[in-house]
């Protein structure tokens, strides 16, 4: 077979697919408001409050609360895009981007194709409804928070 810039056809036709399902992703992260109440509650008034979109006193949280429900680093880059874009729903992107993070770094230590990875892990439920969502309890959230978040909603 061919090969093109030194790939074989299988490996473009595999990047083109993930591209193509990435992009999707990304566009739905783009276009679509998450409504879920934690979204609405904290994620997406956090953001704003760390990054200057809104004041103080029009979101009103005790910090020993900011900072146990949501790591500071994903509130400011929640917060920039919004900001630097002007739509709310910037704050949805950082999750598809450690989706597909996650996915080129498996490939990369299984040497897997890039879209039968992302393919498999939108094929999780709990993946698929969180991928464009701005929930951090994800791809994004430490293990070690996620075991803190889950027995303490179970308790």
């Amino acid at each position: 077979m061919k090969r093109l810039f030194g790939l074989k056809p299988l490996t473009i036709l595999d990047l083109a697919a993930f591209c193509a399902m990435a992009g999707l992703l990304f566009a739905k992260a783009w276009i679509d408001m998450d409504y879920n109440w934690d979204s609405l509650a904290y994620h997406v008034p956090f953001a704003a409050l760390r990054t200057g979109l809104v004041s103080p006193d029009q979101y009103i949280l005790p910090p020993s609360l900011q900072a146990v429900f949501v790591p500071v680093v994903q509130d400011y880059l929640k917060g920039w895009l919004w900001k630097l874009s002007g739509n709310v729903n910037a704050v949805n992107l950082p999750t598809v981007a450690a989706l597909v993070g996650m996915c080129v770094a498996l490939a990369a230590m299984l040497r897997l194709p890039f879209s039968l990875l992302l393919f498999a892990a939108m094929a999780i439920p709990v993946i698929h409804v969180a991928a464009v969502k701005t929930t951090s309890i994800s791809f994004q959230t430490p293990p070690s928070r996620q075991r803190w978040f889950s027995s303490s909603t179970l308790s």
